[in-house]
């Protein structure tokens, strides 16, 4: 069972595999293989970009409320948006989840 190296494994376990748009493990443990630091960089600075995307979104779309509670909780505005807005756009999701787990208890 043991393996050369984790580019051994992922070829032995499809499953860990990614059906996202980028394969992250795959790129960092079989396209960086013998440059660990430079998998570290450019998911860094992929990692960066993203936040800096989000954030820049938050910017344009930002919502009366968050405006509110951004002065509310003396927090700047990218913070509260990154932050605040994807809890909220989630929580419908996680209550419907939560009243479909308790709701065979009452069928």
């Amino acid at each position: 069972m043991g393996f050369a190296n984790p580019f051994e494994f992922l070829k032995a376990h499809p499953q860990c595999s990614s059906d996202g748009f980028l394969d992250y493990i795959k790129f960092f443990y079989c396209g960086c293989k013998g440059f660990r630091i430079v998998g570290y960089v450019v998911l860094g600075v992929w990692l960066a970009a993203l936040f800096y995307l989000l954030g820049n979104t938050v910017v344009n779309y930002f919502c009366c409320s968050l405006e509110k509670l951004s002065h509310l909780l003396r927090l700047p505005p990218t913070i509260v948006g990154v932050s605040l807005l994807p809890l909220g756009n989630g929580a419908p999701d996680v209550f419907a989840n939560i009243a479909a787990f308790f709701g065979d208890k009452y069928r």
